[in-house]
């Protein structure tokens, strides 16, 4: 009886010790009792089958997303003049859960797109693709020189496209291209589409060097009056430099008589022709001749051959 007495305290002892040891690490189990119950929900879940989610979501994006994304699509080649093309968006396969879209083209012989459209083509119909996704909000659109290397035809209907989304929201167009600059200019201040238009540009300025921003059209893109603003300011601080005898004094004197020249042509464009020729602009607006030739005088002609003349003899 002694013996299973000294038995029974021994195991009591023993699971009193291990308690005891484990009141000391309570902690410790428990964070490893969530970690390990953690683990095995993500074991759960690399095992799930997301094959009827996908479908799910294929059926209801076709049903209630993709009609009314291929239906503003459609909207957007009839909008930038590509109809020509038989060119349609539809669904194409779902990779986790996600639908994808495809454009194809109707032809005969199945080929890519890209191999049969041309730059310009595949250009728009890109811009229609992104429009149509976005068609459903009034974010403000972001857009860095969209028609680099384009003809003028694609500039033109291009920047008319952008014009008409900026009634409806801010649309932000950074470009380098002076030609797609007054379409989206001349694009902006239509009758028929009349938005706001705020023109900045980044320019260098003399010896001060490159990055300066100016509310403003790039100097190609400014008319006579203001040209005629910039230079006179340009004109005191030459006349500063020459003063304390700038190093860089005869640089920029050739570049203000350059610019000088400049806004002489541009002059014979704006006041002289009433805009009716002028450079950066496809097109000859014949009816603005009318009222140009019933202006000029028969003195112009001395003062302009004047004008040119010193300025390019300088």
């Amino acid at each position: 009886g002694t013996a299973t007495a000294l038995s029974a305290l021994q195991a009591e002892f023993a699971e009193l010790e291990a308690a005891a040891k484990l009141a000391g690490v309570a902690e410790q189990v428990k964070k490893e009792a969530v970690r390990l119950a953690r683990r095995a929900l993500l074991e759960k879940a690399k095992r799930f089958n997301t094959r009827g989610v996908s479908e799910l979501s294929k059926r209801l994006t076709t049903q209630y997303v993709s009609a009314a994304l291929c239906e503003r699509f459609n909207a957007e080649v009839g909008r930038l003049g590509l109809t020509h093309l038989d060119v349609h968006l539809s669904p194409s396969d779902t990779q986790k859960g996600k639908l994808f879209h495809r454009l194809t083209l109707k032809a005969k012989q199945d080929v890519p797109l890209r191999e049969v459209v041309s730059e310009g083509e595949f250009r728009c119909l890109a811009l229609a693709a992104f429009l149509a996704e976005s068609g459903g909000n009034t974010s403000g659109l972001l857009f860095d020189d969209p028609v680099s290397s384009l003809d003028h035809t694609w500039r033109e209907r291009i920047a008319r496209r952008l014009a008409e989304e900026a009634r409806a929201r801010q649309v932000v167009v950074f470009t380098h291209d002076i030609v797609f600059h007054f379409a989206l200019r001349e694009a902006a201040e239509s009758a028929s589409i009349k938005v706001p238009l705020a023109e900045r540009c980044v320019e260098r300025r003399g010896t001060a060097g490159a990055g300066f921003c100016r509310d403003d059209a790039p100097w190609a893109g400014l008319g006579t009056k203001k040209r005629i603003g910039v230079l006179k300011n340009e004109l005191v601080g030459l006349k500063k430099q020459n003063d304390t005898g700038d190093t860089h004094y005869e640089r920029d004197v050739r570049d203000w008589y350059g610019r000088l020249r400049e806004s002489w042509e541009r002059s014979i464009e704006e006041c002289l022709l009433n805009d009716a020729v002028r450079r950066f602009r496809h097109s000859i607006e014949t009816n603005r001749l009318e009222k140009a030739l019933q202006k000029i005088q028969s003195g112009d002609w001395a003062a302009i051959e004047k004008g040119m003349t010193r300025a390019s003899a300088a």
